[in-house]
């Protein structure tokens, strides 16, 4: 398979050709068969060697110690922008009769459908990389007493764009909000609900609204888009409040897997208290948060489902990994711990999930104040 673009040729794949046998009969500046049917667009059938050495004899030349002893070259109707050759190799010398002709040029077509058909796909999935990039905080975050790494990891193909969020928040006086959550489908609605849900949230906590008052806020703003039973839409929540001066944090969660905490000198724990309901379901609901101490030198990790759910082999097994994981590694920095964590050995879920993962130390010294940085 040989594409031309823009006017350079390069070979995109090939089996059964040695490399000296593709060069001549495609790429020789003196003539070759693969450069004229790029030039008329027309098939070209050779049933021998000799054949070839009458009409190409530069190729015939470096070609004799090939396998093949007769060749058809096709083109594959792609698009204006890109030509595509087929080139055919046969071990003996061929007669190409009309019906093989026939044949051999239709399954060019169907190529053609099936190279259509992975352009389109790349095109949507480059869409939806760039969109769903779009939707999160650009660059690196910082916040003052807290270093935080974030990461966004697709499983998703085509247009299907996956609803997980994640965010930090400078809250001014001294305290970081981390929010993580996961709107429900895998479609450009959610992940345009999912950048509208963090704009949300963002803005009530910049309030200064504690994090019950966020998600109760935030729940009854998606609640009350929901008027179409048939269209509705939900989402899980974490959001926390560290406050590095006075050593705690204020977490809610709206129906959301608990995030890990390690504290220094001890085992990590997963912090599954409270579990309010998910958002957008009852306008009318009231959520509740809860205050931890949390010490310098402490790492919180927030995740969505996509890293926390299993296949059900194995209950649990990929939090308990989570927990080996933040254990060992409770003393690196959170960069190399939120790669260790993504590496970690995963069941994965049966039908897979995007996954989000926030990595959060509570420092002694502060840090500057949340920017991303480019």
């Amino acid at each position: 398979m040989l594409a031309e673009q823009g006017g350079r040729q390069e070979t995109v794949a090939h089996y059964g050709f040695t490399p000296a046998a593709s060069a001549a009969l495609a790429h020789l500046p003196g003539g070759s068969p693969v450069a004229d049917v790029v030039a008329t667009g027309q098939p070209l059938f050779i049933g021998s060697a000799s054949a070839l050495a009458r009409y190409y004899p530069q190729a015939a030349a470096r070609a004799k110690r090939s396998g093949q002893r007769a060749w058809a070259v096709v083109p594959v109707p792609v698009g204006k922008d890109l030509f595509v050759v087929c080139l055919m190799g046969f071990g003996a010398v061929r007669e190409f009769a009309a019906e093989e002709r026939a044949l051999l040029v239709s399954a060019a077509g169907l190529l053609a459908q099936s190279l259509q058909r992975a352009r389109m796909y790349e095109a949507e999935h480059a869409l939806a990389r760039d969109l769903q990039r779009g939707l999160l905080p650009h660059g690196h975050l910082a916040a003052p007493g807290v270093t935080i790494a974030a990461r966004y990891r697709p499983v998703t193909s085509g247009l299907e764009i996956g609803g997980d969020f994640y965010d930090a928040i400078d809250l001014s006086d001294g305290r970081v909000a981390l929010v993580i959550g996961d709107v429900q489908g895998h479609n450009p609605i959610a992940a345009s609900l999912m950048g509208r849900l963090r704009t949300v949230v963002h803005a009530y906590a910049r309030e200064g609204q504690g994090p019950a008052e966020v998600m109760t806020l935030a729940n009854r703003w998606l609640a009350d888009l929901n008027t179409d039973v048939d269209l509705a839409m939900f989402a899980t929540c974490c959001f926390v409040i560290i406050d590095p001066a006075r050593g705690q944090l204020e977490m809610c969660r709206a129906g959301h897997p608990g995030p890990a905490l390690a504290s220094p000198g001890g085992p990590p724990v997963l912090l599954e208290h409270g579990d309010d309901l998910l958002l957008g379901v009852n306008a009318d609901e009231h959520y509740s948060s809860v205050t931890l101490p949390v010490s310098p030198g402490s790492v919180l990790v927030l995740a969505t489902d996509g890293l926390l759910d299993d296949d059900g082999a194995d209950p649990g097994c990929n939090v308990r990994a989570l927990l080996g994981v933040l254990g060992d590694g409770v003393a690196d920095e959170p960069e190399r711990l939120a790669d260790k964590l993504l590496a970690s050995r995963q069941r994965l879920p049966r039908h897979g999930d995007d996954i989000a993962l926030m990595v959060a130390r509570v420092d002694k010294a502060a840090r500057p104040r949340l920017s991303a940085v480019s």
